[in-house]
């Protein structure tokens, strides 16, 4: 059965992926990252998304494109100045 759960999870990825792809290529969000978290055979995506400063518009449009297959709890926007601060070598 757990065989099952990661095919399934596969596919939802795959689904996840070009649907943010597509938000990517109009360009209201700058990268995205996909996780699954769970135990017991089962797995839950999350997405984390990075944007500019508007980010309290963006979460709607991203829920509502992944609805169905990533909960909104599980969905999280940041500001791109986030993604270049964890992408920032240390000294």
């Amino acid at each position: 059965m757990q065989e099952l759960d990661i095919s399934v999870a596969l596919l939802g990825q795959d689904r996840i992926a070009e649907k943010l792809e597509s938000i990517k290529e109009v360009g209201h969000i700058s990268e995205y990252l996909v996780t699954w978290r769970g135990s017991d055979g089962r797995l839950d995506p999350n997405v984390t998304v990075w944007t500019e400063p508007e980010e309290d518009r963006v979460k709607p449009l991203i829920a509502r494109c992944l609805s169905g297959l990533v909960p909104s709890e599980n969905i999280h926007v940041l500001a791109d100045q986030d993604a270049a601060a964890l992408k920032a070598p240390t000294p």
